[in-house]
């Protein structure tokens, strides 16, 4: 199922499955991938009875697209690390912890997410 996860930042798209209150997984594609990398994985997870979310991360989700003309700092590593906290809040409540896979670049942020914030990190 496609939804919209709103944060302070805009509505990111993404897939979902799995009862809510159940386990978050967060699972974040690479470049130049969107959330249906995980095509398979997100109903998979799901019927485990996970909470499985994939979301278009910044950039991919045209709710959350800045404009690089005006410069980069909107996909600077501390921003792309504040989408993840955020869409795991949107996704599961605020400060929960939550699993979290990454692919690619989508990889690269999830290890920084999990070296600044590993009390958040199941």
């Amino acid at each position: 199922m496609v939804t919209p996860l709103a944060t302070p930042e805009g509505h990111f798209t993404a897939a979902a499955a799995g009862p809510a209150g159940s386990p978050l997984v967060l699972l974040l594609h690479g470049y130049p991938q969107t959330r249906h990398t995980w095509r398979h994985q997100v109903p998979a997870l799901g019927a485990a009875g996970y909470r499985a979310v994939a979301p278009d991360q910044r950039g991919y989700s045209p709710g959350v697209r800045p404009d690089p003309a005006k410069g980069l700092d909107a996909y600077a590593i501390d921003r792309l690390v504040q989408d993840v906290l955020d869409l795991a809040d949107a996704a599961a409540g605020p400060g929960g912890r939550f699993h979290l896979v990454g692919h690619d670049w989508g990889g690269h942020v999830g290890w920084v997410t999990a070296h600044r914030h590993p009390a958040r990190i199941r």
